[in-house]
């Protein structure tokens, strides 16, 4: 079975990055790429690679969509947390090939799961291609040790290319509610959480990163947007070598999660 799966619907297009038994890499997540043969895909894969140039790191890679400092990430990780200060930078690899089926509805559906023995950590990684061309993510931690592990943050992480200069997203108040701002997409993190229990007047709703100037009717453009009516994280981040991820999860405070054993 090859290692990379590309899954279309409605002009949507969605590579990915299964080699070497890690969590999957998106190498693309956007506009349809037609019809690739294995070669094509392959091709997809180098022209995403993102360059380390003086790093001191031996590889640099397009983030996975659980993002670890393992693999030479050096942005937020996809999870945060540890045993009274150990376990806290998991390593997972995948412990088989991804189920992958087709829903009634015509949801393309992808479950990769993995686990880092060493850290009594396991992951599973949901994937589902709508039929209108939406991508839905959700990511499942289970703590697979004898010792309680707490949970600072569990964030799913799509990369969006280098041509995504330019945020918008949405504030507001009573009455002026989903206020667009734009800014830059810069080096750095751009967050906006929520602290107040639930979805406010002054949520987010959608993050996009789009090429400049980017309209109803013109420019490419990415967005996430969280199912959850509570505390929540929704961010954008770039790093010093160009990689840009837009990211989001469940926002919680100190000692909210704590999973016993199993």
């Amino acid at each position: 079975m090859s290692s990379l799966l590309h899954l279309r619907s409605a002009g949507t297009s969605l590579v990915l990055d299964l080699s070497d038994d890690l969590l999957p890499v998106v190498r693309h997540w956007g506009a349809d790429l037609g019809e690739l043969g294995a070669d094509d895909l392959a091709a997809v894969v180098i022209s995403t690679q993102v360059a380390h140039g003086d790093s001191p790191f031996d590889r640099a890679d397009q983030v996975s969509m659980l993002p670890e400092h393992a693999r030479a990430w050096l942005g937020r990780p996809g999870v945060e947390g540890s045993r009274a200060g150990r376990d806290w930078s998991p390593a997972f690899r995948t412990d088989g090939p991804p189920d992958r089926t087709t829903l009634a509805d015509g949801t393309q559906r992808v479950v990769v799961r993995g686990a880092d023995a060493g850290a009594y950590l396991a992951v599973e990684l949901e994937l589902e291609l709508h039929p209108g061309g939406l991508l839905r993510t959700r990511a499942t931690l289970t703590n697979t040790g004898e010792e309680t592990y707490d949970v600072g943050a569990v964030r799913v992480a799509l990369p969006v290319p280098e041509r995504a200069g330019e945020l918008l997203d949405f504030a507001g108040r009573h009455t002026m509610e989903r206020v667009p701002q734009r800014q830059p997409f810069s080096v750095g993190v751009h967050s906006r959480e929520v602290r107040t229990g639930r979805t406010g007047l002054d949520a987010v709703h959608l993050l996009c990163a789009g090429e400049p100037g980017f309209g109803f009717g013109h420019g490419q453009v990415w967005a996430v947007h969280l199912g959850w009516s509570g505390n929540q994280m929704t961010y954008a981040e770039r790093l010093f070598n160009g990689s840009r991820v837009l990211g989001s999860g469940e926002r919680l405070e100190h000692g909210e999660v704590r999973l016993g054993p199993g």
